[in-house]
């Protein structure tokens, strides 16, 4: 907050769910500053639950709270109270750990490290109808980048490549295909990749559409130190590519994105989405800091 206006809040709780609760409380009333502690005392922890309407308990979706609400359990400390036979019917076993987080035992264990992801996709819809193969080249090739360097940064490489390509399914001669390739071996190099990707888009592509968007995902992700080889590749040596790899990485994340790029991405980009209307990005960005230029209607003497 005074560095950066940005506020924060932070709530403390036995269980995962209450947590949720004493954080939601410690950003509604200002008079906690911001911190929020679960209290110890049964009649307090009452008055915070029954101040939490039922619908803004974590993991309370609308028709769970509809359904909730027309069995007379309006907020959290009814919900607390409740018996647990009348929940599990309805809610399943995810309504019967939510019960009994509320009653302060823990049954959502804390994720200190986040999950590898499965599957990675980027996607765009173009600025402006795509009618040619060499711009729909670039525009896989641009994605096929972007996914690589995802994949490197989460540490992963990828089994399997999906194209996907689609016209405006609202007007006449709507169209719409993919393809997935498997890959001789997991790799999370952009040639490689973008060359995989382009054979595909060479399968699927038709003249005569106009293409609305277009995307990449790389799918049976595994960690990129995990390398299986292929008895029909004896002749593969992944290293040739991986300085050069981590030479423009380093480079275009010290002095900026695209500052070295694949040519196959194209120069021009004219197809790429519109960002007219994009947020300034004030606390992450140098270039779109506010600047401040004073004026002086008489000479200093």
């Amino acid at each position: 907050m005074q560095w950066t206006g940005i506020p924060i809040s932070i709530g403390i709780a036995p269980t995962k769910t209450l947590a949720k609760i004493a954080n939601r409380v410690a950003k509604k009333d200002a008079k906690y500053l911001g911190v929020f502690i679960y209290p110890d005392w049964s009649h307090e922890q009452d008055e915070v639950l029954k101040a939490i309407a039922v619908e803004d308990i974590w993991g309370i979706g609308r028709k769970y709270s509809i359904w909730l609400r027309a069995n007379l359990i309006n907020n959290a400390l009814e919900l607390k109270n409740s018996p647990e036979y009348l929940i599990q019917p309805k809610m399943g076993i995810v309504g019967v750990r939510l019960h009994r987080e509320l009653n302060g035992i823990s049954c959502l264990d804390l994720e200190l490290q986040p999950k590898p992801k499965k599957a990675t996709c980027v996607s765009r819809s173009f600025a402006r109808p795509v009618k040619t193969l060499n711009e729909m080249r670039e525009a896989i090739a641009t994605h096929t980048t972007s996914a690589a360097a995802k994949l490197r940064r989460q540490q992963q490489s990828t089994m399997a490549i999906t194209i996907f390509i689609l016209t405006n399914r609202f007007k006449d001669n709507y169209y719409s295909n993919s393809i997935t390739l498997p890959l001789p071996v997991a790799s999370n190099r952009t040639p490689e990749l973008i060359n995989a990707a382009l054979r595909g888009l060479e399968l699927i592509y038709r003249d005569g559409y106009e293409y609305k968007k277009a995307g990449v995902i790389m799918q049976g992700l595994q960690p990129e130190n995990v390398r299986q080889g292929n008895v029909f590749l004896q002749d593969y040596n992944p290293n040739k590519q991986q300085k050069l790899i981590q030479t423009i990485d380093r480079l275009n994340s010290t002095m900026g994105r695209n500052t070295v790029f694949w040519g196959v991405s194209g120069t021009n980009k004219s197809w790429t989405t519109k960002r007219d209307n994009v947020s300034p990005r004030y606390t992450t960005l140098w270039d779109e800091l506010p600047v401040v230029k004073a004026s002086f209607s008489q000479e200093l003497e």
